[in-house]
């Protein structure tokens, strides 16, 4: 048993040191380094106030270095931009509030439109309340923004160190990635029982090929770098195996027959397979419109962060607390990731359980003789610590950043008295209840009941781009430019409507749960369809795809706002995929039906779904 723990352990440690012990040191170095310099000149304070442009050195982890260093550049810039909005609401609380609280709702939206990812707006919203709470302690307003510049200038130049000597570990992580989801869904026996493994390879590729398409030069292509060859690789064999499970959902007797014009068609889908691939990062411009296009998740996201934010600050005013940015920040920490309530509910458990651990931890630390050599210390293994553990375990993560932060503002301040040690931390620990009181409000109250809203609505736009492909098949334009960009919508939109039906599903079971049947089913199709595109035979039976189209057109017919039952829906995309997979001569379409009922429907669907010869024909 104890083998087996230490085991377990070596191999999670192992884990969080390869993919965060980098992101993790460059943290610690950007906190206490310029606090050393600052004791080495004769005044910590110097340091300490570069501590808020040093917050742009965990933007854009992961990420290849060209786009690290656009986000960087725009990450310091706003940084400066939130730290002048703290200075120009000097002593008007309100102000500054209500700055907070816009701030954190655009910051939200844009890092989640343009998939940034961690740690989202947060810092945005701490620059304003920590710069105003200088400024009103009176730090003169010119010299903090010098400050945060300066900060800013070494947490990007951390950030973006290892692309000094031509690393290239962003592109080899993804690599890797992408091989073991390619690896695992080529073992999968079955394409129908396989959809989930083949889904989660197709998302691997696809954050793949972003970053390595972001790493290339505005002039290069993906033909001349050796990352995307050997990305280039792994994806026809994902294309291979993805019109390989295609052929195997059609009867024997046609998955093997090959007509005279095999090779020539061969030829001419393996140029549309390597057009395929290079998918990249989808333009600004299309990820905007369609976060504008409700239901929206960034929408969803940014609304509750507004409200959960909103009520934050209404609370810690009426208490009279003089750092509502606490609140509000942390507010947004526990609501701009998403996800589903349970989730987020156990994110802000643990944000309680390691805060008050951290607040503990900060008052042992407070009691020790902080020279300026312990107080780099503490600084760096804090923020070590907080940012390695982030993704792990969230409790011990913020039992770091708390102490962390705490012992940095206490030292800003110059005033490590046990009065102000105690004030500090009941303040703190206020806050952080208003924040989780707030951020379960908003996810137990805002939008519940918008779950099926939300699930009808992503399948309605995969179903839009699933037809759009169809009509390319059943046209034979496969190999133009505009079937590319079809292709590559429906490609982006099965993932973004896995991610919602798993969502909703979860939030409301019995609502929204209902409907996760028609949105795997669907799946199944679109994964089906794409793998056509990439199957020399599969694409020359135009037929059967202007006749899954039709039936396609049924379920678009009614508004996606419509209360249609899932049952009915589904049908009609089985009725769609068996199109796609029956031979006309073999099966009239109520056998057809019957075979899908037998093999894909659930119990309780099959009972409910039982159609006259008559129905089944006209339908």
């Amino acid at each position: 048993m104890i083998s087996r723990f230490v085991s377990w352990l070596s191999d999670e440690t192992r884990s969080m040191l390869e993919n965060r012990g980098d992101l993790a040191l460059r943290a610690a170095i950007a906190t206490a380094a310029p606090v050393a310099v600052g004791a080495l000149l004769g005044d910590v304070h110097l340091g300490l106030l570069t501590f808020i442009g040093t917050f742009c050195v965990q933007y854009g982890a992961g990420q290849a270095g060209r786009i690290r260093l656009l986000i960087q550049t725009w990450t310091v810039s706003c940084l400066l931009i939130c730290t002048t909005m703290g200075i120009l609401a000097g002593h008007n609380l309100l102000l500054s509030v209500i700055f907070q609280v816009i701030t954190a709702v655009i910051a939200v939206y844009v890092v989640t439109v343009m998939r940034i990812g961690p740690p989202g707006g947060v810092f945005m919203v701490l620059a304003i309340g920590i710069s105003n709470q200088l400024t009103v302690n009176g730090t003169n307003p010119v010299f903090l923004l010098v400050m945060t510049l300066i900060g800013g200038i070494f947490g990007a130049f951390l950030a973006l160190v290892d692309i000094f000597w031509g690393s290239h570990k962003a592109e080899e992580q993804a690599l890797r990635r992408a091989e073991n989801a390619v690896r695992r869904f080529e073992r999968y026996p079955r394409y129908r029982g396989g959809t989930a493994v083949q889904a989660n390879a197709a998302e691997s590729l696809y954050d793949a090929w972003t970053i390595i398409t972001d790493a290339l030069p505005v002039e290069a292509t993906p033909n001349e770098d050796a990352e995307a060859d050997k990305l280039r690789d792994i994806h026809i064999r994902y294309l291979a195996r993805s019109a390989e499970m295609a052929a195997m959902e059609l009867p024997e007797e046609i998955s093997h027959k090959v007509s005279p014009s095999y090779t020539a068609r061969q030829a001419d889908v393996q140029s549309r397979r390597l057009r395929d691939l290079s998918l990249g990062r989808p333009t600004p411009g299309r990820l905007i419109a369609a976060s504008l296009d409700w239901p929206s998740e960034p929408l969803l996201i940014s609304i509750r962060v507004g409200i959960g934010t909103t009520l934050a600050a209404i609370l810690s005013l009426g208490f009279g607390f003089s750092r509502a940015y606490w609140a509000i920040a942390f507010t947004v920490v526990l609501l701009n990731s998403g996800g589903t309530r349970a989730e987020q509910a156990n994110k802000a458990l643990q944000r309680i359980v390691g805060t008050v651990i951290g607040i503990g931890l900060f008052w042992g630390i407070s009691h020790l003789p902080l020279s300026p050599v312990w107080l780099v210390g503490w600084l760096f293994v804090t923020r070590y610590v907080g940012t390695l553990f982030i993704r792990r375990a969230y409790h011990v993560a913020m039992t770091f950043i708390t102490a962390m932060a705490l012992l940095d503002v206490s030292a800003s301040t110059q005033d490590l008295s046990a009065r102000a040690i105690q004030g500090l931390i009941l303040e703190r620990s206020a806050d952080d209840v208003i924040a989780a009181f707030a951020s379960m409000g908003v996810i137990l109250v805002a939008f519940r009941g918008h779950e099926i809203l939300f699930i009808r609505g992503y399948a309605r736009r995969t179903l839009y781009a699933l037809m759009a492909v169809l009509d390319d098949l059943a046209l034979e334009r496969t190999n133009t430019i505009t079937a590319f960009q079809h292709r590559r919508v429906l490609y982006t939109e099965l993932i973004a409507n896995e991610e919602v039906a798993r969502r909703t599903s979860r939030d409301d079971p019995n609502g929204a749960g209902r409907y996760r049947g028609m949105s795997l089913e669907l799946r199944a199709l679109g994964y089906l369809v794409l793998g056509a595109c990439w199957h020399p035979e599969l694409i020359t039976h135009t037929n059967r795809y202007k006749e899954a189209g039709r039936y396609l057109g049924y379920i678009t017919e009614q508004p996606f706002q419509y209360p249609r039952s899932p049952e009915e829906i589904t049908l009609n995309i089985l009725d769609a995929h068996l199109a796609v997979i029956t031979d006309e001569e073999q099966f009239t379409p109520f056998e057809a039906m019957q075979i899908a009922l037998d093999e894909n429907l659930p119990v309780e669907m099959r009972d409910n779904s039982e159609r006259s010869d008559h129905e089944s024909d006209t339908h």
